[in-house]
């Protein structure tokens, strides 16, 4: 109050995604970390989740990471940033949202939130997940994906999963490549497995949005990330 309207809020984005592993098979190389500023699509996600809940601009920093680790393929893609905070622009682009995980100490109470992941789901439970996301024009062509990332040995019968209260959809595709490459990184590790669902993109809205989960099998699962893509729909040949 004392400051009137002249604040302004920034979204502040580091240059980790989460920490599931990943692994670029052609370099035998394992990831404890993506560094999000290899990959324009995590870098459009992260900054449409704060500009839509308000922020009046985008801050980044310790980007230099990603070119440090001297990796194939690995270095920060700089043109990305051009635009970056006009969200007009970024609704209609390819994007790759995630939920942050725990690992190596990293989440800064009360600077950051919580880690929302890894969760045990006990047989039977239904727990939801929400995160801000940008709502896209409705001629874009695109889907949304939804990935559930599992621990390898969990295998449940049934793992119903609604977007936005929609109809629980069993249907998935196995998969154990990300929804977007991150440099060189295309893979999950042999330690998990993911599930593929697909929604209809006009399911997302401006702001919070809800992923709901449920463990319709006989044994408890580990969700190790839940990471969602929008990204154009598959062509099919004549």
């Amino acid at each position: 109050r004392r400051l009137g309207d002249r604040v302004s809020i920034y979204g502040v984005i580091e240059d980790g995604a989460n920490f599931l592993p990943t692994r670029a098979p052609e370099l035998n190389l394992t990831q404890r970390l993506r560094y999000l500023s290899a990959s324009p699509e995590i870098l459009r996600a992260n900054a449409a989740g704060k500009l839509v809940l308000g922020a009046d601009g985008i801050e980044w920093f310790n980007f230099y990471c990603t070119d440090q680790t001297r990796l194939p393929g690995l270095i920060s893609d700089y043109t990305a940033l051009r635009d970056i905070p006009r969200l007009d622009l970024l609704r209609g682009q390819p994007k790759h949202y995630m939920f942050s995980t725990a690992g190596d100490g990293l989440n800064q109470p009360p600077f950051d939130l919580p880690p929302t992941l890894p969760l045990v789901l006990p047989p039977g439970a239904i727990h939801p997940f929400r995160l801000p996301m940008c709502a896209e024009p409705t001629d874009c062509n695109h889907e949304l994906v939804l990935q559930l990332v599992l621990a390898a040995d969990d295998a449940p019968a049934a793992l119903p999963v609604s977007f936005n209260a929609s109809w629980p959809r069993l249907a998935h595709t196995p998969s154990d490549r990300l929804l977007f490459p991150c440099g060189p990184l295309t893979h999950l590790t042999p330690a998990h497995h993911g599930r593929d669902y697909r929604f209809p993109v006009s399911l997302v809205r401006d702001g919070w949005n809800e992923v709901v989960v449920e463990n319709g099998g006989n044994r408890p699962i580990t969700l190790a990330s839940i990471e969602l893509a929008v990204r154009l729909l598959p062509t099919t040949s004549v």
